[in-house]
């Protein structure tokens, strides 16, 4: 008895090409049974409602500091060295 196996070589524009499909029919099946996807979606639609009230609560979001940071030496630098 022989046993044959299969290699298949799938490229990167392969794989790449099934993702529209993959959307469209995640889409299709969100669309057909809203209940079954609502809990799933539930923590991560809480997790932006919280982003956007903090986001809302301070005005923004800054990254970085518009003011120079000041480096001065402390007396624990000196136990660093």
């Amino acid at each position: 008895m022989e046993i044959r196996y299969f290699r298949t070589e799938i490229s990167r524009a392969d794989a790449r090409a099934g993702y529209p499909m993959t959307i469209l029919s995640l889409i299709v099946a969100a669309a057909r049974k809203p209940l079954r996807i609502i809990p799933v979606l539930l923590p991560f639609l809480l997790l932006l409602t919280l982003f956007g009230a903090f986001v809302y609560w301070n005005g923004g979001v800054v990254l970085g500091t518009p003011s120079p940071i000041i480096i001065e030496e402390t007396t624990a630098d000196a136990l660093y060295r």
